[in-house]
């Protein structure tokens, strides 16, 4: 697991302490979360305020975060990576037998017929 240098880690205790103390969202939604042995509530609308402060390719990677963690089969997600490869070393090597796409769709629709 990856460790933020300890001035760093005090910053961002700093930061989420006062998001979730000095602004009180009217909700009662809340995340949680531990870290470090510290506990941390935020109500869901400023921690979306606050998310929404980052920059585009910031909130972009949040959103590439917060979907891998919705995705719980990690094995799944491995054994199609080790296909692509897979096939790719095929290509590269020159052993995948490759068609033109217009044959591939003929030969489908003519399997249909």
């Amino acid at each position: 697991m990856m460790q933020l240098p300890k001035d760093l880690e005090a910053e961002l205790w700093q930061d989420i302490e006062g998001i979730g103390g000095a602004r009180k969202a009217r909700s009662v939604t809340t995340v949680k979360w531990a870290a470090g042995g510290r506990k941390v509530t935020i109500q869901f609308e400023v921690l979306e305020a606050e998310a929404l402060k980052l920059g585009t390719a910031d909130r972009a990677r949040l959103v590439e975060h917060l979907i891998a963690s919705l995705d719980e089969d990690t094995e799944i997600e491995e054994a199609w990576a080790a296909d692509v490869e897979r096939r790719m070393e095929a290509i590269d090597t020159g052993s995948a037998q490759l068609m033109p796409v217009a044959d591939v769709i003929a030969q489908a629709r003519a399997a249909l017929k």
